[in-house]
């Protein structure tokens, strides 16, 4: 019941955000619409953090809502933890900048400046969009929830599948995921599913080796989203999305099943 409970709560606010967001650029997106599709692209983003707030407060009271929001405090994990946290962006990355320039062509000059000058905008947005509004619900949350009845790998998958679910009207926005902004296909849809899978497994294995520290789940979100080796290839911008996920998902797919293989994401 509490695991229906939050998944009805942070289903029905980000999508009543994100409908009406995509009602508001409708018939095109101009200087007019662009403000209120962001803030209802932002707001939606919140409702798995919004799913177990309201949820663990309506189930166990303020004594577990307390117990939920300290795991933000938990710091302590072995050091290569962090290390793999910070260094997994910059090597699936650079292999995905790698096979980009294999198979399709040259990535151009990296310009340090320009990225240089990206950097703190991006980890602003970065931060205040998936981290903080996801990770309390489904790391935070669901991961333990269903971590009682199944295995790590089990509950990985099932989050995964939940999470790519949850992003399914934005596959209809120009932002938001890597299929918006491009045809909605099987192809492009089959890649976004498979690659939020092995993020969550990823993500798994990091909350459960850090302790349940939900601050280690928004430090690899938000260095996942961030990217920022991207940035000092401006010639690949318009390649972004696709970038992250086409070419990039060879190495999460490696990454995902050596953790649930080697360690079970325990």
């Amino acid at each position: 019941m509490k695991t229906l409970t939050f998944i009805l709560v942070a289903f029905i606010w980000s999508w009543v955000w994100w409908f009406l967001g995509l009602h508001y650029i409708a018939h095109g997106l101009n200087d007019q619409t662009a403000g209120p599709f962001v803030a209802c692209l932002y707001a939606g983003i919140y409702g798995p953090t919004l799913g177990a707030l309201v949820t663990t407060l309506s189930f166990g009271g303020l004594a577990e809502l307390g117990a939920l929001l300290k795991r933000v405090l938990v710091w302590r994990a072995p050091w290569y933890v962090y290390l793999f946290v910070f260094l997994l962006p910059f090597v699936c990355t650079g292999a995905a900048i790698g096979l980009y320039a294999l198979f399709n062509s040259s990535p151009g000059k990296v310009d340090l400046q320009a990225g240089f000058a990206l950097i703190p905008i991006v980890l602003w947005s970065a931060l205040r969009g998936g981290p903080l509004g996801e990770e309390t619900g489904w790391r935070g949350f669901l991961l333990p929830e269903l971590q009682k009845r199944w295995s790590a790998v089990i509950s990985a998958l099932i989050i995964g599948v939940i999470w790519f679910a949850w992003h399914i009207p934005l596959f209809f926005a120009p932002v938001g995921t890597a299929v918006s902004g491009q045809p909605v296909t099987v192809i492009s849809v089959s890649i976004f599913l498979a690659f939020v899978l092995c993020l969550s497994c990823i993500y798994t294995w990091v909350f459960n080796r850090s302790g349940g520290s939900l601050l280690l789940s928004i430090l690899i979100h938000f260095s996942i989203n961030a990217s920022l080796l991207m940035l000092f290839f401006p010639q690949l911008a318009d390649e972004h999305g696709r970038c992250l996920t086409l070419y990039s998902l060879p190495a999460y797919v490696l990454l995902a099943g050596f953790l649930m293989v080697r360690t079970r994401l325990r």
